[in-house]
């Protein structure tokens, strides 16, 4: 889309989503700016819709400038998946009996490779935040 546009009410809704994430700028100017960034990197409102949705389904901070243009690339991927099968209808999402899961064709499997290739680059991003799993009973405390 056309760049610029600061005031496009689309977008501002589409960052305003963010608003509940961590590290949401109070700065009106920097909202602004994530707007303008939102409408110049989307090639249309779609696509603004499907990066801001992939970011809220994987993210817990608010993005920043630079991650809107990793964002954009992604999605453009993203859009290119493959049809759904008839058990998942093109859809994220399955929902079964042990909650939501991805499909097993092959869009659910290119949409597992995406989350994973966005947990690396989030791990890397934020190594600090590592997670140890352990199969064995916690420690007392003293």
């Amino acid at each position: 889309m056309e760049p610029g546009k600061s005031n496009c009410s689309s977008c501002t809704g589409l960052i305003r989503l963010c608003s509940g994430l961590d590290f949401f700028p109070v700065d009106a100017e920097v909202r602004r700016l994530l707007v303008e960034r939102l409408h110049c990197l989307a090639k249309d409102h779609q696509h603004a819709r499907a990066m801001i949705d992939r970011w809220l389904e994987t993210r817990t901070a608010a993005p920043k400038v630079a991650d809107l243009v990793s964002l954009a690339s992604e999605t453009r991927t993203a859009q290119a998946l493959p049809a759904g099968c008839a058990s998942c209808g093109g859809e994220y999402w399955v929902v079964g009996p042990n909650g939501a899961t991805r499909c097993n064709c092959a869009r659910g499997s290119a949409l597992r490779q995406l989350e994973q290739r966005a947990a690396r680059e989030s791990q890397k991003a934020a190594p600090w935040r590592r997670v140890v799993v352990s199969d064995g009973p916690r420690p007392a405390m003293r």
